[in-house]
């Protein structure tokens, strides 16, 4: 199965490099002039551009994971611009659950070491430091 974000790989690269949109015709060269000289690294870091994840993502997130379970690479291929990886860590940020005691602890932490993420997890057993994050940013 193709993936989707193949077709629109460097979407976010067009705007910044022209100041517009490309045309098909542009589009098109620059996708042979990069397919034919740029490393599998230079590729993966077009395609997979950082960027915070949308409720809407969370949601297809949510959907592909019922369908596919722990088929990664089969979720991520529905998941425009975010790899295997990205789509695992994310799914185990949105699913924790938290504890009153915990979300207790947790402020707690975040009072005395600020926003230190790895240090307020060290007292969270179980936790990461991106769990962690995340649940204080949905407490707000």
């Amino acid at each position: 199965m193709n993936n989707p974000s193949d077709n629109n790989r460097h979407a976010s690269v067009d705007s910044h490099a022209l100041g517009r949109r490309w045309t098909k015709q542009e589009d098109s060269l620059f996708n042979r002039v990069f397919d034919s000289t740029a490393t599998e690294n230079e590729k993966v870091r077009v395609r997979f551009k950082k960027r915070r994840w949308t409720k809407q993502e969370d949601e297809l997130l949510c959907l592909c994971y019922a369908l596919h379970r722990n088929e990664w690479s089969v979720i991520a291929e529905y998941m425009q611009g975010r790899s295997p990886r990205s789509c695992r860590e994310r799914w185990a940020i949105i699913t924790v659950n938290w504890s009153q005691e915990e979300i207790e602890k947790l402020e707690k932490n975040v009072e005395k070491y600020g926003e230190n993420w790895k240090q307020v997890a060290k007292d969270l057993p179980g936790k990461t430091y991106r769990q962690v994050k995340a649940a204080k940013q949905k407490i707000e």
